[in-house]
């Protein structure tokens, strides 16, 4: 029997696919990253300003007023006692 031919060695750098999946990695997540950026300052003031109106309005549902706070008052001979109080004053409806 014939021994078997030497193969040829192989034309590749072993490490070379590795560096270029790395590369191609680092090169993704730049991007990606810079995406966020761009994202963020383009939508991030209006979202911003979003928020905080829905933090007032969490605020405004949420808020109970004192049971002794009188917001309207139809008796005129109660009007004395309560404008006697302080931060209580009269305003006209307009019409």
């Amino acid at each position: 029997m014939t021994a078997a031919a030497p193969s040829p060695p192989l034309d590749y750098l072993p490490g070379a696919a590795i560096r270029r999946r790395r590369r191609r990695r680092t090169v993704v997540g730049a991007v990606a990253a810079l995406a966020l950026v761009v994202l963020g300052a383009w939508l991030g003031p209006g979202v911003w300003r979003r928020s905080l109106v829905a933090y007032r309005e969490r605020g405004a549902r949420n808020y109970v007023a004192p049971p002794d706070r009188v917001v309207y008052e139809e008796d005129p001979g109660q009007w004395a006692a309560l404008l006697a109080r302080p931060n209580y004053r009269r305003f006209n409806s307009g019409s």
